[in-house]
């Protein structure tokens, strides 16, 4: 399996889109679990998820949580903010079975890493016996990409400190996403250039939402994966 995570440092920037996008497109090939793990719920809404996983849990009640649409599964960990979070104990065995045989699995974040984050990344070493990161960061032009240059690289050392045997973490991509002019030199390699969509600004995402440009990004993740599976 390999992971990727889609994260932001600010919001509104199209996180979330970028991530369903991504994961649409790669379920054509590969079995892909989507987990969203974005206080906002984005995705779940979008999918009409009203659950999530830790709530369920909380509650100690079965729940609605994940629904599947051929080889796309869309998790979402949490509903509402929990008035407590479950034991690694608990959630591991679930986790488990909910990525079951997954061949990827992507994770829409918050702009700031929390304890939820947190207890999924470490559930996710539990349940598959092993930790990396692909990391995909989506910024818009301007303070956003600014923010973005200076702490992506601070994104490791914080997964480290949670999983101190992380395997890697690498940069898969770098979108810059709603651009209206020239963003000029950036001093990153693999990136990803989103013009201003003007439709999807105003009318939202939609499961339908197509972007040619996200063609580029899923390029990307090939590689990773071929990477991933060669031992690179």
């Amino acid at each position: 399996m390999i992971r990727f995570s889609v994260l932001g440092f600010k919001g509104g920037v199209g996180k979330s889109t970028i991530a369903f996008l991504l994961a649409k497109e790669l379920a054509r090939k590969y079995k892909v679990l989507l987990v969203d793990r974005d206080n906002v719920n984005t995705i779940s809404n979008l999918f009409g998820i009203r659950d999530g996983l830790i709530n369920a849990l909380e509650e100690e009640r079965p729940g609605s949580y994940m629904v599947t649409i051929g080889n796309l599964r869309v998790l979402n960990l949490t509903a509402l903010f929990p008035r407590y979070l479950p034991s690694l104990e608990r959630i591991v065995p679930e986790y488990k079975r909910v990525i079951g045989d997954a061949d990827i699995l992507i994770t829409d974040n918050p702009p700031n890493l929390d304890e939820i984050c947190e207890l999924e990344f470490k559930a996710y070493r539990l349940a598959t016996g092993e930790a990396h990161c692909n990391s995909v960061f989506v910024t818009t032009p301007g303070i956003a990409l600014r923010l973005t240059l200076t702490h992506m690289n601070e994104v490791p050392k914080i997964l480290r400190t949670w999983v101190p045997d992380l395997a890697y973490a690498k940069l898969t991509a770098l979108v810059i996403n709603m651009v209206k002019g020239e963003v000029g030199d950036i001093p990153v390699e693999r990136k990803v250039i989103i013009p201003f969509k003007n439709d999807l600004f105003y009318s939202g995402l939609r499961i339908g939402t197509e972007l040619v440009e996200i063609d580029q990004l899923v390029k990307y993740a090939e590689e990773a994966i071929e990477n991933n599976n060669s031992g690179k």
